[in-house]
């Protein structure tokens, strides 16, 4: 952090001509000639991104969701705010109920009072609560 403080203090003070980037440690600003984007652009030809389309086991998902900082249990209520079910997260609910996890976090946040889904309209509640 040190080392690119100070090289920024001596890239705005000295200015130099042949630096290519105007901040240290970053390509912000950068503007790359025809030539090189060419180049950049065959070597990731046929290469699929970082990490996209991964296709992850069921074991290494339920990793990832166990160890989310964002597990908090969800309660399923009825119209009558009577408790029909807990969930560990959205994602678990969503999965049981066949219910997107967007329409579950509105409703669980107050932002919708009913799910509506695939002409099916449900009139459950969600409260999402901080305890295990």
């Amino acid at each position: 952090m040190l080392l690119l403080a100070r090289e920024q203090y001596f890239l705005d003070k000295i200015k130099p001509e042949y630096n290519i980037n105007f901040k240290a440690g970053s390509n912000l600003g950068r503007s790359y000639s025809e030539e090189v984007r060419k180049k950049m652009s065959l070597a990731k030809l046929g290469k699929v991104g970082n990490k996209k389309g991964a296709i992850l086991s069921a074991e290494t998902r339920a990793l990832f969701r166990d160890k989310s900082g964002m597990n908090k249990i969800v309660v399923m209520l009825n119209e009558n705010d009577k408790v029909l079910g807990y969930f560990k997260s959205i994602q678990l609910a969503s999965e049981a109920l066949g219910i997107s996890r967007n329409r579950i976090s509105r409703c669980a946040r107050g932002i919708r009072k009913e799910i509506r889904e695939k002409g099916k309209i449900y009139k459950f509640k969600f409260k999402v609560s901080d305890e295990e």
